[in-house]
């Protein structure tokens, strides 16, 4: 059994103490955002619609042009973006005395450039084996990228997108919900279940399933386009594509673990990132035969990298501190 460790305790709780009052308090955040969008985004909508009739060559007309999903997806955000802050200071990530970057493990922490330069470099190299197998492997075309400019630019916007999605998204997931979960149960329990759940706000309803509320806006599109988001990754289920997120996520949440600060799965995030977009911005790749075995530019939808994401898991996790009782 895996012991647990009073850093990754929330609420100020002792490390013998279990609470999951931040898991409902998340899930209810999440999913009453969706039910917020699905009201609210008619009304925004009609909103924007009124002033486009007035002004048909301005932002609205072209906004309103926009299918009605966007708007719903948008309106989402509102509460998110009031009510996560909320949830940090409630769960003691935010406005405590040791100051943002401590409490979210982004700083005190010995070795944080070491995890997050070693991390970095093991991300890049992940990916970089898996895009060379595709090339050797599968069907891809260069793309159209071929001046020095435009790789800079190219590089430029990779790494630039990668550095912000790692940071945000490994405060959202490991320092907030992997830790919400760490509070309320076993550490193996935290791990697979905020993994699974990394894996489903990944998945999205399919387009097609969009297009009846689309064709008819108002509020009860709203809440039919909310519930489907709502059930995208069963929707839209992939079990590879799941498995992948899910094995990902439980490499993020094992490596936090094991260096103890945060800046070791941001770095892994940005090293796999940084070459997926690059990759993804500089060659086209085509579905074949072999896609389920390599992936595609996502890196998601194939055994190999399932394989590698699962073999690292296990090589940190033996590292881990395991309980003694």
């Amino acid at each position: 059994m895996l012991e647990r460790d009073r850093q990754f305790m929330l609420f100020g709780l002792s490390p013998d103490r279990y609470s999951r009052r931040g898991v409902w308090l998340f899930f209810a955040i999440w999913f009453g955002a969706l039910l917020f969008a699905g009201l609210f985004a008619p009304i925004v909508y009609y909103g924007f619609s009124l002033m486009a009739e007035g002004n048909p060559d301005g932002v609205a007309a072209g906004l309103v042009a926009r299918s009605f999903d966007k708007f719903v997806d948008r309106c989402r955000y509102l509460p998110i973006l009031f009510l996560l802050p909320w949830l940090m200071i409630v769960v003691g990530l935010l406005g405590r005395s040791a100051g943002f970057l401590k409490a979210n493990d982004l700083k005190g922490r010995p070795g944080s450039l070491r995890w997050f330069f070693g991390s970095c470099i093991l991300g890049v190299a992940m990916a970089a084996l898996l895009i060379t197998l595709q090339l050797i492997f599968t069907w891809y075309w260069p793309g159209e990228v071929s001046t020095t400019g435009g790789w800079l630019k190219v590089i430029g916007g990779a790494a630039l997108s990668a550095i912000l999605l790692g940071l945000i998204e490994e405060v959202l997931f490991r320092s907030l919900i992997f830790r919400i979960f760490y509070t309320g149960f076993r550490p193996k329990v935290a791990i697979v279940l905020s993994s699974m759940i990394y894996a489903y706000l990944h998945f999205r309803a399919p387009g097609e399933m969009l297009a009846g509320p689309n064709a008819n806006p108002g509020f009860v599109a709203g809440l039919q386009i909310a519930g489907l988001n709502a059930a995208g990754a069963f929707l839209n289920f992939n079990i590879i594509e799941f498995a992948n997120y899910t094995s990902l996520g439980a490499l993020l949440s094992v490596l936090y673990l094991r260096s103890r600060t945060l800046w070791a799965p941001v770095g892994l995030h940005v090293g796999i990132v940084f070459i997926m977009l690059t990759y993804q911005r500089s060659v086209w790749v085509f579905s074949d035969e072999l896609r389920w075995i390599f992936a595609g530019g996502g890196l998601t939808d194939g055994i190999l990298p399932l394989i590698l994401t699962l073999a690292l898991t296990f090589v940190f996790a033996l590292r881990l501190p395991v309980s003694r009782r």
